[in-house]
């Protein structure tokens, strides 16, 4: 029956609980929850079905997640800083500072403000 070859039954010892795991191809997920584990939660198991490694939760996963495309994006802002700007009414600026945030621009007028990525390429020096 295709069910057991892609279904294993597995043990938390810690917790002295049994419960099944769907195997993909060389790595084996979670299928229901455990007092220590999670559904989904990628594991490693003995060869009596024993868990002896679990990998991060999902919760660990999209957070892991999340700080790769804030790193992401505060190194698109990053590439901008250094870059001149005109303002709408002709005052020239230049990108001083990259937060999340956005890109923190000075202006010859003694003015400072804080324009997204869009805005700022926007209004490249000619």
């Amino acid at each position: 029956m295709k069910l057991n070859e892609e279904y294993i039954k597995v043990r938390d010892a810690k917790a002295n609980e049994i419960g099944w795991a769907r195997v993909e191809g060389d790595k084996i997920f979670l299928d229901n929850n455990f007092k220590n584990y999670e559904v989904g939660q990628e594991i490693k198991v003995n060869d009596e079905g024993e868990i002896v490694w679990a990998g991060p939760t999902l919760e660990e996963r999209v957070k892991a997640l999340d700080e790769k495309k804030k790193a992401e994006k505060l190194a698109e802002n990053k590439k901008l800083v250094g870059t001149k700007v005109v303002r709408k009414d002709g005052v020239k600026g230049v990108a001083t500072k990259a937060t999340l945030e956005g890109i923190t621009i000075e202006f010859e007028d003694g003015t400072s403000r804080r324009w997204q990525k869009d805005a700022v390429e926007s209004h490249l020096e000619k």
